[in-house]
Order: structure tokens, then sequence, then C-alpha cells
């Protein structure tokens, strides 16, 4: 099996229109005619066509990741939650990076850091009250970026409300 990944450039040209036209088609815009999203959609299923995340966030300045930092997801009840969260998430879209500060070799400004670079596009912060938890925060806040602090105790039932009130503030 080929490794090339399929461009909408290839399919524009294949079918001999524009790119634009293709991108719309693909994201069924209503200015865009039934028999060209049908053409358009047969011959990107039928090559393989997987959109590419990094050119959508430099045109929507998203890269519809979030950071899930938890302690350890050894505690009990963490890995459910992160479970949960996760699926919750991806069911919008999202995909997450799961960070553990609480490891030896993770001192949370790394961790803090290492997401920032990434430029996700918010934080989920999940721990006991501390001043770890805290520092992050300001961490995150510092930098502007959307951020929510879930306590481990209550984790499980804040879940999906944590998840929606994140993609809240950074969808707007």
């Amino acid at each position: 099996m080929s490794s090339h990944q399929p461009t909408l450039k290839e399919i524009a040209r294949e079918l001999r229109i524009n790119v634009s036209t293709v991108s719309r088609a693909l994201q069924n815009h209503p200015s865009i005619g039934h028999r060209t999203r049908e053409r358009v959609h047969a011959l990107a299923d039928q090559k393989g066509y997987v959109p590419n995340t990094a050119a959508v966030g430099l045109r929507t300045q998203r890269k519809y990741l979030i950071g899930v930092v938890v302690p350890t997801v050894d505690l009990g009840g963490v890995a459910n939650w992160v479970n949960q969260t996760t699926q919750a998430l991806f069911e919008r879209g999202y995909l997450a990076i799961i960070c553990q500060w609480a490891h030896p070799r993770n001192q949370p400004e790394a961790v803090i850091r290492a997401l920032l670079s990434q430029r996700v596009d918010g934080v989920l912060l999940c721990g006991a009250a501390s001043e770890t938890l805290a520092h992050m925060a300001g961490e995150l806040a510092g930098k502007a970026m959307p951020y929510l602090c879930i306590d481990l105790a209550h984790a499980s039932t804040q879940q999906a409300t944590s998840t929606q009130s994140l993609l809240a503030l950074i969808e707007g």
C-alpha cells in the first residue's frame, strides 16, 4: 500500500475543478451543487483522502488539541475520568494530549510548557486543590490559555460539565 496521502489539489486536478470547490464540497457547503459534491466525495473516498488538520489549523488558528493534565492516571477514578473525557472531546472533533504532572520526571512547569509549545486550544487541569494546581493555573492564565480546574474528588461527576465548559470557552 502506498504511503502517499492524496491532497485537495490532486483531487481538483483529476476532477478538473478548483481546489476551493473541492474543499467546500468536502465540507458539504450549500453553494456546491449536489452532483459536484457526490463526485468529490466519491473520488476522495476512492483515493483515501484524509483532511490535513495542520493545514486546517493554519486557516482557523485552532489545532483541535486539548491538554488533559492529571497528577497520575494510577489514582482511583482518574483513569475512568480520562477515558470519558477523551471520548467526549473526540466526539466534538478534538484530540487529547494526556500529561501526568506527579511523575518524578515531569515537573508541572515543564508539562505546561510542553502543552503551550504544542499550541493546544485549552487545558483541563485535574487534581486535588494544591499549590501545584494553583501554580499551573496561574501559568496558563498568564498566557491567556483557556483552562478549567477539576477537583479530583468530584472528577467523575464533573466530566461532562467540565468538557462542555472548556469547549465553550474555546469556541466562544
